[in-house]
C-alpha cells in the first residue's frame, strides 16, 4: 500500500499553537537536527533530480542522524515524534498553486496534515490521494515516484518525518 491513513487523536490545534513561534521559513524547516548543530535550516537540501537524496547538501549526515530536538517548547509535537519513531522531521509548507518535483526518497514518510483542503493531493505511483487534517496521520511510501500538489489559494502545511 502506498498511502495508509491511521486514525488517531492528534491535536492539530496544539501543534499549530506550538509551531506558531517558529522562525519564518520559505518551504520547510527542520524540527529535528543533528548533534551539536541547532540550525533548523541545516538539513534542507537544494536542487536534485528525480531522486531527492541527490539534493546537494552541505554535510555528510544521514537522515537518521537528524534525531535531536530543535524546538524544546514543542512538548506535544516532540512527544509525537518520539511516539512514531520519526527522524529528519520537518514542517513543510506547500505554497498555493504549486507542486513538488516528481521524485522518490530512500525511506517512507509519516505525514501529519495541519492545514489542507480538498484541492491538495499527494500523487504516488500515478495514484491521487488526499490527506485530511482530522487528527489522523498517514504513512506514505515515498520510495515510489511521488509528488505533492496544492491547487488551492491557501498554503498547505504538514509535519513530515522519515519512518522505517
Amino acid at each position: 500500500m502506498h498511502f495508509t491513513k491511521i486514525q488517531d487523536n492528534i491535536s492539530v490545534d496544539t501543534i499549530i499553537d506550538e509551531i506558531s513561534m517558529f522562525p519564518s521559513f520559505d518551504s520547510q524547516i527542520c524540527i529535528q537536527g543533528v548533534k551539536e548543530n541547532d540550525d533548523p535550516l541545516f538539513g534542507i537540501g537544494v536542487g536534485g533530480g528525480k531522486n531527492s537524496w541527490e539534493r546537494k547538501q552541505n554535510h555528510n549526515y544521514k537522515s537518521t542522524d537528524f534525531k535531536y530536538t530543535l524546538f524544546h517548547h514543542c512538548d506535544y509535537l516532540n512527544e509525537l515524534i518520539k511516539k512514531y519513531n520519526m527522524t529528519y522531521t520537518r514542517l513543510m509548507k506547500l505554497k498555493s498553486k504549486t507542486c513538488l518535483s516528481h521524485h522518490k526518497d530512500k525511506t517512507k514518510r509519516l505525514h501529519i496534515p495541519l492545514v489542507t483542503n480538498e484541492h491538495c493531493w499527494l500523487v504516488v505511483n500515478k495514484k491521487i490521494y488526499h490527506a485530511e487534517a482530522d487528527g489522523s496521520y498517514y504513512i506514505v511510501d515515498t520510495t515510489k515516484m511521488h509528488t505533492a500538489i496544492n491547487a488551492s489559494y491557501e498554503d498547505r502545511l504538514h509535519i513530515v518525518g522519515n519512518v522505517q
